[in-house]
């Protein structure tokens, strides 16, 4: 197997990776490339359009898959999904299959597929993707989280220290982080409510604190990303003008090469 020659392919693939290690969550990599009307390639599997590309807009399932699927990190991967049988429905052996942790996996044989990242970041990307969710099912399983939409600066990072759930913001005249989650499980009282502006006062306040040294390398970091953003979104629309000018031209070929039947208007063999 080799990488895709289309230079569009290539680019889009790797461009899905970039941006996640950029932003640091699936739901805004779909947002940047809804925002920058960026489609994503797909080749059927199977049917009548078996091995054809077709380029769709972005959906949260197709960013994913790309993110987890181990063969963009050259590796060959046996067991993702395995049978649950407690799930399973009788009669219908392919039902209550449920992706596995890659530690539960079957075999994995690394180095077999021309590689869009290294393993590391793979392994990395994974991690990231855990540390997102807003679920805390134990206490040593505490996800960091990814942040949310509100001025609240904390929004879907703040976690309760009491409980251990993530924390929510209530927006009023001034917003609040609050914790219901001993009241949701155990009817208690509210863990936990804080006045919002207080924290994001003492959070900013810590941040330029700590790049105050760094101030100038850090504003050419930015400089320099987005210069490069720039560049790869004027290679794209340049490689989607290249496509549809040669589509444009094979279908002027074959049109000019057919022919007309027996001279008769609004027939052509």
């Amino acid at each position: 197997m080799v990488k895709d020659p289309d230079d569009q392919v290539r680019h889009t693939i790797e461009l899905v990776f970039d941006k996640f290690v950029e932003l640091g969550s699936c739901q805004k990599v779909l947002r940047y490339f809804r925002q920058q009307n960026i489609l994503l390639p797909r080749r059927h599997p199977c049917g009548y359009h078996e091995g054809q590309l077709f380029w769709k807009p972005p959906t949260n399932s197709s960013v994913y898959t790309i993110l987890t699927n181990p063969a963009y990190a050259g590796a060959f991967a046996y067991g993702r999904r395995q049978a649950e049988p407690a799930r399973q429905i009788p009669g219908r052996p392919r039902t209550g299959h449920l992706h596995r942790p890659l530690e539960s996996w079957h075999h994995i044989q690394q180095d077999v597929y021309p590689a869009y990242i290294t393993w590391e970041q793979y392994e990395s990307n994974l991690a990231r993707l855990r540390q997102n969710a807003t679920a805390v099912t134990t206490p040593d399983q505490r996800a960091r989280g990814a942040a949310r939409n509100g001025a609240a600066i904390l929004a879907g990072l703040a976690t309760c220290g009491v409980c251990g759930c993530r924390m929510k913001v209530a927006y009023r005249l001034a917003h609040r982080y609050y914790c219901d989650g001993r009241r949701r499980t155990r009817d208690e009282k509210f863990c936990a409510s804080l006045h919002g502006p207080t924290i994001d006062a003492a959070v900013t306040e810590a941040f330029f604190e700590a790049i105050r040294p760094a101030q100038l390398d850090a504003l050419e970091a930015v400089l320099a990303a987005q210069a490069a953003e720039r560049e790869q979104l004027s290679r794209q629309w340049q490689e989607r003008l290249k496509r549809a000018r040669y589509e444009a031209h094979l279908a002027q070929r074959q049109y000019d090469a057919v022919g007309p039947l027996c001279g008769l208007p609004g027939y052509v063999a």
